[in-house]
Order: C-alpha cells, then sequence, then structure tokens
C-alpha cells in the first residue's frame, strides 16, 4: 500500500482477528503496527525512531485514511503510539544468550513497559465504557459518554429514556461495599434529572456476596434506586466483546 509522502504499510501477518503491519517511512524501517478487529478497532503503533511531530500527523493520518479505514467498517478507532527499544530477540530455535540484555537496557524496558500497562488500561477504561454504552442501548435507552465533569463525579456513561436517567460508573475488578458507597454519595449529588426518576448503576466484574443488602442500605440512604450489573451480564447481551473484555 503506497500513500504519498514516502509512507508504505506491509502486512507480515494476519489472524481472524487481528494484523501486524510494518511501517517503511522515507525508506527506512520505522515501526510495526498491531490491530485487533472488533467492533471497534484498537491499535497499537510502536516505533523504533524518533520523528517530528508534523511526520507524526502525517502518520497517525495515513494510518487510518489508507489502512483502518479499508479494513472494515466500525464504530471506533483506539490506538495508542510507542517510542521503543528492541532489546533482544527469543525463539525457540536461538541462543538467548548470544542476546542477553544489559541492565541498562533492562531498567530502560522496565519503564517503557510501566508506560505500555498504564496506556492499556486507559484503552481498556475506554473499551469497557463503549461497551455499557452499547449495552444501554441495545435495552432501549439513549445512551451517551458522560461529559468531563460528569467523569470527575464518577460517571462514566449516561443512559435515558422518557422516564428515567441512569448514570454510570464502570468498574475494573470487584467492587466493595467502600466503593459502591463512594459512588453512590457522589452520583447522588448530581442535579441532571431534568424530572426524571435518577437510578444509580454501577458496572463491575464482581460485587460482594451481600450485594442486595448493601444497595438496599445505599437506596434507604440516599434515596434512589442502585443497579449493581456484572460484566457477564453485559457479554451475555453483547457476546462479540467476550475475546477483548
Amino acid at each position: 500500500m503506497k500513500p504519498k509522502n514516502s509512507l508504505y504499510f506491509l502486512r507480515l501477518f494476519r489472524t481472524p482477528n487481528s494484523e501486524v503491519w510494518l511501517i517503511d517511512f522515507k525508506g527506512q524501517r520505522l515501526g510495526v503496527i498491531h490491530l485487533h478487529f472488533t467492533k471497534c478497532i484498537y491499535g497499537d503503533v510502536i516505533l523504533w525512531d524518533k520523528i517530528t511531530d508534523s511526520e507524526m500527523n502525517d502518520l497517525i493520518s495515513y494510518l487510518k485514511d489508507w489502512l483502518v479505514d479499508t479494513i472494515q467498517d466500525r464504530d471506533d478507532f483506539i490506538f495508542s503510539v510507542y517510542q521503543a527499544k528492541e532489546i533482544g530477540s527469543y525463539s525457540d530455535t536461538v541462543d538467548h544468550d548470544d542476546y542477553a540484555p544489559t541492565k541498562k537496557d533492562l531498567k530502560e524496558h522496565g519503564v517503557l513497559i510501566n508506560k505500555m500497562l498504564s496506556k492499556y488500561q486507559d484503552a481498556r477504561g475506554q473499551l469497557n465504557e463503549h461497551v455499557v454504552k452499547e449495552y444501554f442501548a441495545k435495552l432501549g435507552f439513549v445512551s451517551i459518554k458522560a461529559s468531563q465533569q460528569l467523569d470527575a463525579l464518577k460517571v462514566d456513561v449516561i443512559a435515558e429514556d422518557d422516564e428515567r436517567l441512569i448514570c454510570c460508573q464502570v468498574k475494573s475488578g470487584k467492587v466493595d461495599n467502600r466503593k459502591m458507597h463512594d459512588i453512590c454519595k457522589a452520583i447522588a449529588g448530581i442535579d441532571e434529572s431534568n424530572g426524571k426518576r435518577k437510578i444509580i448503576a454501577i458496572v463491575a466484574d464482581s460485587f460482594p456476596s451481600t450485594v442486595e443488602l448493601i444497595k438496599d442500605g445505599l437506596e434507604a440512604k440516599f434515596g434512589l434506586r442502585v443497579w449493581s450489573i456484572l460484566k457477564s451480564q453485559i457479554l451475555q447481551e453483547l457476546p462479540q466483546y467476550r475475546k477483548t473484555l
């Protein structure tokens, strides 16, 4: 594939749900692109050499126009860009001792891994919110991602119909009694109902075994309905996301 400005994409390999492309920029092997497909397309751009801001803008523009847009229809394209350094190669057939990294290499690699993990958590959080928004839409609500102002007040997704306004917080892992209380306290103070019945929804991987008793106490304290929604419930309605959540 050859867009202008001497930028090439060469596919290295593919699976049913992913592809890896080599980036050739101005005759130099610049890096690789890892793409993963669901209703959204998720990508990691790993660069081996530094480029200017202008060149980066060109790369992202061409990546979207010449590669991502030609693969499949999508709801969104979420990607992260990394500046990386190769510190070794690993194979069942290669003697790893010939490619042992130095202590400095390992330290630099550790910093890069921490940055990548942080980016991964951010991307995963965005994916969770997107799936929850789609889940409420499937239930018949008009759903949107919450504004930054509401996000600061523990609201990730807003869903509503003619009678109800659902303020939803999406969490990873298990949500305990204290976290549920903090979420309800923050959302209870938000006055955005416009006369509709406000409901607090909490989405998580798991809840305490006494979650129904906890919700009874929170509903009595804050005067609002509280829904606890397991991600497994959402995946029953949206099974196409089972491999990505």
